[in-house]
């Protein structure tokens, strides 16, 4: 019989998504089994189901790792911006580099992205605090004057038309199982962004 040990589950629990993130991009989501993971994070298979139901249980707890860390590396790299231009400018740019890093990281999941998806309750969370942090940055900028003067409605549009980017660059990835062409300077795209709100 298992001792209730908070810490000790939780750093188990730990061990098996980074055990799981290895096992999902080497082999992706519909290959990968509950025993592919326990083998990798060192546990018996009986382990792994108490720590979680299933194996989309498991992926879920890797997809919420993951966003947790594209979020922390966001936190950290507009913690560091004084002006509403840098951290609008940075924001667009460390979001697109941790996103297409882990496209990188998960290509063999990308193909399986419209079969298996991302957790709906995942994708709201992730939108809201994506739009919540482009809302504060656009906002802080008209107060402070660095953005010209926008209406509560055209910041809302300005936001939406962000989102509606990201997610159809998601999506043509998943649809085309192709990444983001070299071509696209996302660095052009935010700059003309950038000073169109200046």
């Amino acid at each position: 019989m298992r001792t209730h040990n908070p810490e000790r589950e939780e750093r188990i629990k730990a061990e098996i998504v980074a055990a799981a993130k290895r096992v999902f991009q080497a082999y992706g989501m519909e290959k990968t089994t509950m025993d592919d993971i326990a083998k990798a994070a060192g546990k018996g298979t009986s382990s792994l189901y108490y720590y979680f139901k299933n194996k989309d249980d498991v992926f879920y707890a890797v997809v919420q790792s993951e966003f947790d860390g594209i979020y922390g590396t966001i936190n950290r790299v507009l913690a560091k911006c004084k002006t509403a231009p840098e951290k609008l400018r940075a924001l667009l740019l460390t979001r697109y580099d941790e996103f297409k890093k882990r496209a990188y990281q998960y290509s063999s999941l990308v193909s399986e992205i419209p079969k298996f998806g991302i957790p709906e309750r995942l994708q709201d969370i992730s939108r809201a605090s994506e739009i919540e942090i482009l809302r504060t940055i656009l906002q802080e900028g008209v107060e402070k004057g660095e953005f010209r003067h926008l209406k509560k409605k055209e910041i809302d549009s300005i936001v939406m038309s962000i989102m509606l980017f990201w997610r159809s660059l998601a999506a043509d990835m998943a649809i085309s199982r192709e990444f983001p062409p070299d071509t696209l300077n996302i660095a052009v795209v935010v700059g003309a962004l950038v000073r169109g709100l200046e």
